[in-house]
């Protein structure tokens, strides 16, 4: 199975084979019409679990959202995030190989949780952005560039880019992966 997930009544699910790769489309009928009531913001929770066994790529495409994406255990080669004004909690795979990790974000907070047993490299090209990042784990290479130290020889990588507005982001090691509670 490629995906179970859970949702509110408003959502429209659409998937596509195109040759053999096959897509998954999540939107609402509620979120596109917020804008016409912004006296109150939709609430929704989607919950969707992915196949671990498919080498898989995510792309997440949102505006005033808060996502939390726990990509440990996939097989991901690429993940895109494009938010606008949004809270973004990533853990990205601990799977072998090397997963190429995007995000472009407007006026949004990011927190990504490497975990432990992954290598990563991680740019930023951020306007008014704080940029946090552990340095005891991401070696500074530049004022916008980090990297693990075993970068060159793991075995399980990930490639970080970010480009961000006025943006708060923070970047961390966790030995669990897991989301910290809000």
């Amino acid at each position: 199975m490629l995906a179970t997930g859970a949702t509110t009544p408003s959502l429209r699910l659409e998937v596509r084979d195109d040759g053999g790769v096959c897509g998954v489309e999540l939107s609402s009928e509620r979120a596109r019409r917020w804008l016409s009531d912004f006296t109150r913001l939709p609430t929704e929770r989607w919950t969707m679990r992915l196949a671990h066994d498919l080498a898989t790529e995510l792309r997440v495409d949102g505006g005033a959202a808060r996502f939390e994406l726990n990509c440990r255990e996939l097989r991901m080669t690429r993940l895109e995030v494009k938010s606008g004004a949004s809270d973004v909690r990533v853990v990205p795979p601990q799977t072998p190989g090397t997963t190429i990790a995007m995000f472009d974000l407007g006026a949004a907070s990011l927190e990504i949780n490497v975990p432990e047993a992954v290598a990563a490299h991680i740019r930023a090209d951020i306007g008014l952005a704080s940029l946090t990042v552990d340095e005891s784990r991401f070696a500074r290479m530049s004022s916008r560039e980090f990297q693990s130290r075993e970068w060159a020889t793991a075995s399980q990588r990930v490639e970080i880019t970010i480009k961000a507005g006025a943006s708060g982001i923070r970047i961390t090691q966790r030995s669990s992966g897991a989301m910290r509670p809000s």
